[in-house]
């Protein structure tokens, strides 16, 4: 037995998400039912929530990148020195 579900959504987004899922070969119906079965299946949202910072970033990429700025002052970490683009290409090429 089938049940009928009526939304508002702005039209944009709307818009947005049929063009999004015609590309893929779904309509909105579909695309809105996978997501439910999606849902049941995990037994929450099939997908992450979580808040990103201003960058877009998750807390862990941001504090990834963080780790790896700080890393990149440590003198063990720097393999050599430059004094110019050029150099710098020509020792990459090197390693390659």
């Amino acid at each position: 037995m089938n049940t009928t579900f009526t939304m508002r959504l702005p039209k944009k987004l709307k818009e947005d998400a049929d063009a999004v899922f015609e590309e893929i070969g779904l309509d909105m119906p579909t695309a809105f039912r996978a997501f439910l079965k999606a849902s049941v299946r995990r037994k929450g949202m099939p997908f992450p929530l979580h808040t990103l910072d201003e960058n877009g970033f998750t807390p862990e990429e941001s504090a990834e990148i963080m780790q790896a700025y700080k890393d990149s002052f440590d003198p063990k970490n720097i393999v050599a020195s430059f004094d110019d683009t050029a150099s710098m290409i020509d020792f990459l090429n090197k390693r390659a």
